[in-house]
C-alpha cells in the first residue's frame, strides 16, 4: 500500500466515523437553579461505571439544556456550576430520549466569619408561554424598598396613584405570595405590600392566563410574589436600611433573625417604612353641559410597621409543618387639597371651590395567621393542607372644610364636614392541594378550597356639627365560597398540552341600615360558575416557542365598591359603593411567541358585566 493509498484509506475511515457519529441518537436534559430556572454554562460530565472513565463533557446553553450521545450501559452524570454544590446521579441512557431535570443547590463558602454566596447573574426577565418571571434577587430591584416599589418598576405591571395593581390587559389582577392568594384589596393590599421589603423577594411571576390551581379571581391575570427561603443550618442575622428622597424624605429598615437546624427552623422579622408620599393629580369632566376642572395635591404621611414569626418543622422525611403569624400597622395623618373651577357651559367661569381633606387619624391594623402541612411520600405524590385567618381593623377621622368663591374670588359660603369610617373584616380559608406526577411527561393537579368573609362597617358623617342621617349608616357583608379544581399537563416531544377546570359556588348577603334605624335594605345572591383554561405550546427550537392559551376568569367587586358609604373629595365630587354589583367575567385568548428572553403576546379579551 503506497502513501497515497494509505492517506485515502485513513480519510475514508475518518469520514465514515464522522457519519456514524452524527447518526447516533442524542439524549437531552436540563440543569435548573434554586428558582427552577435554567443554569447557563454548567459543566455536564458523563463518567463510565465502573472505571470512572470520562466519556463525554458538554456545557449547558442559556436555558440550562444539554445533549449527550445515547450509549449502552450504566453511567455517572456529574454536574458542576459556579456557586452551586456538585451533583452526581447514576443514569442509564440506552433507551431514554429525555433525562429528568436536575436542580442545583446553592453552595455557601465560609471565610472565617464571612459567608459568601456565589450566584451567576442573569437578565432581569425570562419568558415562557405568556408568563414572565422577573428575577428580583439578581437585579437592582432587590434594594429598591418595598414590594409595592418593586411592582412599580416591573415590566408589564401597572400601579396607579391609588395603589391599584394590574397587568397590561383588561380586568383586575389577583396578587399571590408563594402561591397563596392575598385576600386583600384596595388600601389593605397596598398596606401589606408596603410592609414587605424588596430584599425578601426572590422573583415575581406575572401570568395573564394562569392555570386552574390559581383562584378564579383576576380577569386580567395573576401576579405571584416568590419570597426567599433559607434552609442552611445555623444562626443568621440580616438587616438592611435605605433612604430615599423625592419631594419628601423616606426611610425603611428591615431586620430578620433566624435559627435553622436539620429538623426545624425559627424566624423573627421586623421592618418599617416611614416618610411622606406626595402625589399631584386632577381631572376634567362635563356634566349637564357644564365643565368642572379639578386639581389635587395629596400628601400621604402614613408609616408602615410590620413584625412576624415563622416556624417550620420536618416531622418525618416525608412530612413538614409550617406556622406563620404576622401583624402589620399602617398609621399616620394625611392631607389632600383640591381646587375645582366650575364653569357655566365650557368657557364661562362661575365659581371656585377650595376643599381640604385633613385626615387627623388613619389606622389599618392587620393580623394574619397561617398553618400549613406538607406531605410528600415520593417524587410522584405531594399533598398540601393550609388553614388561614386574616383580620383587619381600620378607622379614620377626616375634617373637611369646603369654601366656595365667586368667579371674582369673593367668599360665597363655607361649610365644615366631618367623616369617620370604621371597618372590621375577618377572612377564613381552608385549602387542600394535591399533585401527582406519574412520569416526566405528565402531571395532575387537583384541589379544593372553602372560605368565609365577614365585613362589618360603620360610617359617621357630620355637616357643620350635625349628624347627616342620609349619609351616616352601617353596612354588613358576608361571603361564602366553595371551590374545586383539576389541571392536567402532558408533554409529547416538542408539544405541550395543558387543560384545567375550576368550579366555584359563592353565596353573598348584605344589609344596609341608616345610622339611627334598625330597619334597612337586605340583599343576597348565590351562583355556581365554571372557569376552564387550555394551553397548547410547541417548541420550534431550543430558543423559541409558540403557544395558544385560553382562559375564563372573573373580578369580584372590592369590599369598598360594595359598601354604599359616600367619601367626599369635595362637596361636588364623591364616590359611593354599590352593594348590587356583580362579578365581571372575562374570556381571554392569547397567542404567544417566545425567543430567548423576548416575549411577544397578542391578546383578545371580552369582559361581561363590566
Amino acid at each position: 500500500m503506497n502513501r497515497f493509498t494509505l492517506r485515502l484509506f485513513l480519510f475514508c475511515m475518518t469520514i465514515g466515523y464522522a457519519i456514524s457519529g452524527s447518526a447516533q441518537t442524542k439524549v437531552t436534559g436540563r440543569v435548573l437553579d434554586e428558582n427552577r430556572q435554567g443554569v447557563d454554562a454548567a459543566v455536564v460530565m458523563l463518567v463510565a461505571s465502573p472505571g470512572d472513565v470520562l466519556v463525554e463533557s458538554v456545557l449547558t446553553d442559556p436555558n440550562g439544556q444539554y445533549s449527550i450521545l445515547q450509549r449502552k450501559g450504566e453511567f455517572l452524570l456529574c454536574i458542576r456550576a459556579l456557586g452551586y454544590k456538585e451533583v452526581k446521579r447514576k443514569i442509564a441512557i440506552a433507551s431514554a430520549d429525555t433525562l429528568p431535570d436536575i436542580q442545583l443547590e446553592v453552595e455557601d463558602i465560609s471565610l472565617k466569619d464571612v459567608v459568601v454566596t456565589a450566584r451567576k447573574s442573569r437578565s432581569l426577565t425570562s419568558a415562557s408561554n405568556g408568563k414572565i418571571r422577573i428575577h428580583v434577587a439578581q437585579s437592582y430591584l432587590t434594594d429598591i424598598g418595598t414590594a409595592l416599589d418593586v411592582l412599580k418598576h416591573s415590566p408589564g405591571v401597572l400601579v396607579s396613584n391609588k395603589g391599584d395593581i394590574s397587568l397590561a390587559t383588561i380586568g383586575g389582577t389577583a396578587i399571590y405570595v408563594n402561591g397563596r392568594k392575598l385576600m386583600l384589596k384596595g388600601e389593605e393590599l397596598s398596606a401589606y405590600l408596603r410592609s414587605l421589603p424588596s430584599s425578601k423577594i426572590s422573583s415575581i411571576e406575572t401570568s395573564p392566563s394562569p392555570n386552574a390551581s390559581f383562584g378564579a379571581d383576576g380577569a386580567g391575570g395573576v401576579i405571584n410574589i416568590i419570597t426567599k427561603a433559607s434552609v442552611r443550618s445555623g444562626f443568621y442575622l440580616t438587616t438592611s436600611h435605605s433612604f430615599a428622597y423625592w419631594e419628601n424624605l423616606r426611610q425603611s429598615s428591615d431586620l430578620a433573625l433566624s435559627y435553622n437546624t436539620d429538623k426545624w427552623q425559627l424566624g423573627l422579622n421586623y421592618n418599617h417604612a416611614i416618610g411622606h408620599h406626595a402625589m399631584d393629580y386632577g381631572y376634567e369632566r362635563l356634566q349637564d353641559g357644564n365643565k368642572y376642572l379639578s386639581e389635587t395635591v395629596d400628601t400621604d404621611m402614613r408609616n408602615t410597621y410590620s413584625a412576624g414569626i415563622d416556624f417550620s418543622w420536618q416531622a418525618t422525611p416525608t412530612s413538614k409543618l409550617f406556622v406563620n403569624s404576622s401583624v402589620n400597622l399602617l398609621a399616620g395623618p394625611g392631607v389632600t387639597a383640591t381646587e375645582t373651577q366650575v364653569y357655566q357651559g365650557t368657557t364661562t367661569l362661575d365659581g371656585i371651590l377650595r376643599a381640604r381633606n385633613d385626615y387627623v387619624e388613619q389606622k389599618t391594623l392587620r393580623y394574619s395567621n397561617s398553618l400549613n402541612y406538607l406531605y410528600r411520600p415520593s417524587d410522584k405524590h405531594q399533598l398540601s393542607i393550609t388553614a388561614d385567618w386574616t383580620r383587619f381593623d381600620g378607622t379614620a377621622r377626616c375634617e373637611q372644610p369646603n369654601t366656595y368663591y365667586s368667579a371674582t374670588n369673593m367668599l360665597v359660603r363655607s361649610d365644615f364636614f366631618y367623616s369617620q369610617p370604621d371597618k372590621d373584616i375577618d377572612i377564613y380559608a381552608l385549602l387542600a392541594d394535591y399533585k401527582y406526577k406519574p412520569n416526566d411527561e405528565s402531571e395532575w393537579l387537583a384541589g379544593a378550597k372553602t372560605s368565609f368573609i365577614r365585613s362589618h362597617n360603620t360610617f359617621l358623617f357630620e355637616k357643620n356639627g350635625a349628624i347627616d342621617n342620609q349619609r351616616s349608616n352601617t353596612f354588613h357583608y358576608d361571603e361564602g365560597n366553595i371551590e374545586g379544581y383539576t389541571q392536567y399537563t402532558h408533554t409529547l416531544g416538542k408539544l405541550e398540552l395543558s387543560a384545567g377546570l375550576r368550579l366555584e359556588y359563592m353565596h353573598t348577603s348584605s344589609k344596609l341600615n341608616a345610622y339611627s334605624s334598625q330597619d334597612g335594605e337586605e340583599h343576597s345572591d348565590s351562583h355556581l360558575r365554571l372557569f376552564p383554561n387550555l394551553s397548547i405550546s410547541y417548541a420550534l427550537n431550543e430558543q423559541s416557542k409558540v403557544a395558544l392559551l385560553y382562559s375564563r376568569r372573573q373580578d369580584k367587586p372590592r369590599y369598598e365598591d360594595l359598601n354604599p358609604f359616600e367619601y367626599l373629595l369635595d362637596e361636588l365630587s364623591y364616590w359611593k359603593g354599590n352593594p348590587f354589583l356583580k362579578p365581571q367575567i372575562s374570556n381571554k385568548l392569547i397567542l404567544s411567541y417566545v425567543w430567548n428572553s423576548l416575549s411577544l403576546n397578542l391578546f383578545y379579551s371580552k369582559l361581561d358585566d363590566y
